[in-house]
């Protein structure tokens, strides 16, 4: 699947993870891999459906310890910085995801 990198998800990969625009791509390749909002639990997963509500059920969310990265169809749109909160969840997540075959 090809994906892409709107020019607004690319700025806020920049700003809020500070990454180049380079890195960014590659990022977002990563991301495509990265577990999504469904294979979250608890309170993360609480979270994610309440952005779901705000921000639209068409969105795609993946996340990483670092940020979730919301897809629409294969098009990045926003990347935003996982919650403090949060983190040691999608890490969890995240390790468990990268054992999988």
């Amino acid at each position: 699947m090809e994906a892409r990198a709107s020019k607004h998800a690319v700025k806020r990969m920049r700003q809020r993870l500070g990454l180049t625009k380079k890195a960014a791509e590659r990022e977002m390749y990563r991301a495509m891999k990265a577990p999504m909002a469904e294979d979250c639990h608890g309170e993360l997963r609480g979270y994610l459906d309440g952005m779901r509500d705000r921000f639209g059920t068409a969105t795609i969310y993946r996340i990483t310890p670092a940020a979730i990265y919301a897809f629409r169809e294969n098009t990045l749109i926003t990347v935003l910085k996982m919650p403090a909160r949060h983190s040691k969840a999608a890490l969890v997540i995240w390790e468990k995801t990268k054992r999988r075959p």
